[in-house]
């Protein structure tokens, strides 16, 4: 599998970080494989995966207005970063 990017954003200041994990299936992989590897107990600390989803296109909207499609076989998540001020 190939991370495609991996982001997390905080929306305000003092606040937790949400975003998106983009990873690429090779061969014979499949979604279990990436619950595997990234949904897993972490301390409370820790950027935590969640909700993957397979997804044949995913449209990411950069910040300049401009897009990049992505194609193949992809799985999205959600990403969280606590707060560590």
């Amino acid at each position: 599998m190939k991370v495609l990017f991996n982001y997390c954003r905080q929306p305000r200041a003092y606040a937790d970080s949400y975003g998106v994990c983009l990873v690429e299936l090779e061969g014979e992989e499949t979604i279990q494989d990436v619950r595997d590897k990234f949904i897993v107990p972490k301390e409370w600390w820790e950027g935590k995966y969640g909700t993957p989803k397979e997804v044949s296109t995913y449209t990411y909207h950069k910040n300049d207005g401009t897009e990049v499609i992505y194609v193949g076989r992809l799985v999205v998540m959600d990403t969280h970063q606590v707060y560590l001020g």
